[in-house]
């Protein structure tokens, strides 16, 4: 019995037993199947160059490609916020409103189109005959800051706001807490909004960026052009709650051959590490928060476009500005060339600035070569809005999202556009064309709906 017994085992050691033809069946076709997967990768990426074909990691998985699946999912679990301002036409009340989507919503397959159900939706508003307009907005943190606008003077009640005083006002809403009261049937404006310590001095529509996890508040243009709030420029530290004032840019100091005037509503402006770059229709400086002053800025002395300022007849020369050339000084303020792109653009990967073309705003990109702009592409160009009321934002990892007001004809018609796109970079920089294709573009969704809001503004969007 033991030698049968061993005979047995030796001969099941000798002959394993083989599966049944279906399973081993089902497992030609997956192996099949695997093949044809990792063909097909491999020709997409072989299509789009040869760096970009992913390597294999001991999991053997595409590391690239899991790492792209990673973000997005991680992006995914986010939504997508826009704050609009609207007022009525009569100018007796200013609505301010936040509105959300998932942002999954936005970064969905672009090949199917998305639903009625994926779309913007109302999370909070408020309203007041005694708001101020023109406030700017910027979320840090868990906290979304209000600062700055125009409030009304009553004192003169035949024109609204030709009368007001210029607001000093630093608010806040906490993200969380505002998802948790905006989720319950009912809830109080007032338990929500957290005030904090005033600017020095108060700023109309402020040109507000973050740098270092500080707020770099920069002064607007209010209605009234000729009023200059002094300190025009300030620092607010969250750590603290303190302001501290800064030097004020050649732009917006009077005495200045460079002052705006009542062009600041043209100011536009890019971060680029620690330096604040700002422009105006003529001229550009750059403040380095490390040295505490502001300097001419070079991000476009080897890019001048073909323009006589955007919106005058005024002319560049070299680094002296007026109608007629000047003759250098030495003790003449240098200014850098004026900035080619609307309101504020993006620092991608740090050498390419996503950003808004003036007049028919379509979205373009600029690449850098030394900290300067080299070259441009024109990103979207069959999205040309033809409005300057528009808001551009990084959703993170080269994903940007384009919202922007539309004009209807019709009263049911959608007038406001979400549009989300993917880029990322190709080939090298190569010096001798400037002329070259350096991002790839990838529209991901667009959305169109209606906002009911008269004459409103999407003022500022970001992810939470």
């Amino acid at each position: 019995m033991a030698a049968a017994a061993t005979k047995s085992s030796s001969d099941q050691l000798q002959h394993p037993q083989r599966p049944p033809l279906s399973e081993s069946m089902e497992n030609i076709a997956l192996a099949k199947s695997a093949f044809k997967c990792e063909e097909h990768l491999f020709s997409r990426f072989k299509e789009a160059g040869e760096n970009s074909i992913p390597c294999l990691d001991e999991s053997g998985q595409h590391t690239s490609l899991r790492k792209q699946s990673a973000v997005k999912m991680s992006l995914s679990k986010k939504c997508f916020f826009v704050c609009f301002m609207s007022y009525d036409s009569s100018g007796e009340a200013v609505l301010y409103s936040i509105w959300s989507v998932p942002l999954s919503v936005l970064l969905g397959d672009p090949n199917e189109s998305p639903r009625k159900c994926e779309k913007l939706e109302f999370l909070h508003s408020w309203a007041h005959r005694y708001e101020s307009f023109g406030r700017s907005c910027i979320a840090l943190g868990t906290r979304l800051y209000y600062l700055g606008g125009e409030d009304r003077d009553d004192r003169n009640s035949f024109t609204p706001f030709s009368g007001y005083f210029l607001s000093h006002d630093l608010l806040y809403f906490d993200l969380c807490e505002m998802q948790n009261q905006c989720s319950c049937s009912s809830y109080s404006f007032g338990y929500m909004v957290h005030r904090l310590p005033r600017m020095q001095s108060g700023k109309a529509k402020p040109i507000v960026v973050e740098i270092g996890g500080k707020l770099y508040v920069l002064a607007g243009a209010p209605y009234n052009c000729d009023s200059i709030p002094n300190p025009s420029f300030e620092v607010f530290d969250p750590c603290d709650n303190s302001w501290s004032t800064l030097e004020s840019p050649p732009l917006l100091v009077r005495s200045s051959k460079y002052f705006v005037g009542g062009n600041r509503e043209h100011l536009s402006f890019v971060v680029i590490g620690n330096r604040l770059c700002v422009s105006s229709e003529h001229a550009s400086f750059a403040y380095d928060i490390m040295e505490n002053k502001w300097e001419a800025c070079k991000l476009f002395d080897d890019f001048r476009p073909c323009y006589r300022g955007l919106h005058s007849s005024y002319s560049f020369r070299g680094n002296v500005l007026g109608r007629n050339p000047w003759e250098r000084n030495a003790d003449e303020i240098v200014c850098g060339p004026p900035f080619a792109f609307a309101g504020g653009a993006i620092l991608y990967d740090e050498d390419i600035l996503i950003c808004v073309e003036p007049f028919s705003y379509p979205v373009i990109a600029y690449q850098m070569v030394d900290g300067k702009v080299f070259r441009k592409q024109e990103l979207l160009p069959e999205i040309i809005p033809r409005t300057s009321f528009f808001s551009l934002v990084q959703l993170g990892e080269g994903y940007f999202c384009y919202t922007y007001s539309m004009d209807p004809k019709e009263d049911d018609e959608p007038n406001l556009s979400i549009v989300s796109f993917e880029v990322s970079k190709v080939g090298g920089v190569v010096k001798d064309d400037g002329a070259a294709k350096f991002l790839e573009v990838r529209v991901m969704r667009k959305l169109k709906q209606r906002i009911e809001l008269d004459f409103f503004s999407p003022e500022y969007s970001f992810t939470f």
